[in-house]
Order: C-alpha cells, then structure tokens, then sequence
C-alpha cells in the first residue's frame, strides 16, 4: 500500500472536525511527501487547511467547515500532539485570570517547543518560545498568576489587582504554592509570598 493510500487511511478514521498535524503521519514518508499528499486530500475536500501546517477533518455533509474555532483548544491539541508544554501569556492570560474583562484578539501562549504564527479563519494564534523554568508551576493557575504579573510589569500591580489574584489562588494546596512561586522572578515572588500569609 502507498503512503498516500496510509494517509487517506488515517485521515478517513479521524472524526469530523479533529485537528491533524503533518506530525500525526511521520514515518509514513518524508516531511515534503506528506505535505504533498494532504494538499492533494484538501482539494478532494476531506480535509480543510486551516493555516500552516494545521488540518481539520471535513464534517461529513459540509456543514459548518468555516465555523469559528476554539483557539485555546486547537492550541491544546497542538501541544499535546507536538509533545511541548504551553502557558497563556500576556493579555490572554490577563483575560483568563479574570484581569480583563475584554478576550483579545490575539491568543498568545509561552511554549517550550518551537514558536509559531498562525492564522485561523482570521485569527492569530502566537506561541513565544520561553524557558522550561517558566513552564514548571505544578498547578496551571499559579503559572497563569505569573504569566499575568510579568507581562504588566512590576511598577502596575495594583492593591486591587492583588485582591483578585488572592481570590484566585484560594484552595491550593500550600505545599504546591510555595514551590510553584519560587521558579517565579524575585519580584514576583516577593508579591505571591506576602499573600501566602493570608491565603487558605
């Protein structure tokens, strides 16, 4: 059987609307022959390009192929396919954290793979790269906190800001709080340790 027969294989199984990488099909030939043969299946319509390097299974009947995609979970499903770890960053992070009320437009994550933009139905998608220490925080929430207080900056942490990120960080376990603070910068540190006091 052909490689490209594999890949039709593969690309049959795979359900309406999940997320394919060239990655998904490594070893069934070389990187460029890959990238011929899904350019091939997109034209046939099983699958559609969404951007660069990222694919998604037609929905049978054709329904809803250009609906609007959740960029968190396609940025999910490409670290997990990748095998590199994510954090939101910068606004979105500030948005999920609860720090703005307003998602922006950009979606933005750190990665300790490699960094990438990418267009979605007119959307950007951005992975910065940074380094595995900024990636370790145990608990997804106190690497969101940290993320959110490096990207305002030292001189703009507010009382205010404090008291939200306070509200946040309630119920985690102490232990875990205090080693996920200290991979932070000092002065991070220093802001997330006054609060220990007073926290669970």
């Amino acid at each position: 059987m052909s490689f490209h027969k594999q890949i039709i294989q593969y690309v049959d199984k795979a359900k309406g609307g999940q997320i394919l990488l060239p990655t998904d099909f490594r070893g069934l030939g070389t990187d460029s022959a890959i990238k011929m043969s899904l350019s091939r299946i997109c034209k046939e319509g099983q699958i559609v390009r969404l951007c660069h390097g990222v694919y998604l299974r037609s929905i049978k009947g054709g329904k809803n192929q250009n609906k609007e995609m959740d960029m968190h979970q396609v940025a999910l499903i490409i670290a997990k396919k990748e095998n590199v770890k994510i954090c939101p960053s910068e606004n979105y992070a500030l948005f999920l954290l609860g720090l703005e009320n307003q998602r922006p437009e950009v979606i933005t994550f750190v990665t300790d793979g490699e960094p990438k933009r990418l267009t979605i139905h007119g959307k950007l998608l951005i992975f910065k790269s940074t380094t595995p220490r900024k990636l370790s925080a145990e608990n997804p929430l106190v690497g969101l906190t940290i993320q959110s207080l490096e990207f305002l900056g030292k001189n703009n942490i507010s009382a205010e800001i404090l008291s939200k990120v306070k509200q946040k960080l309630q119920g985690i376990d102490q232990k875990v709080l205090v080693s996920d603070i200290s991979k932070a910068p000092a002065w991070i540190y220093n802001q997330l340790f006054k609060l220990l006091i007073n926290i669970n």
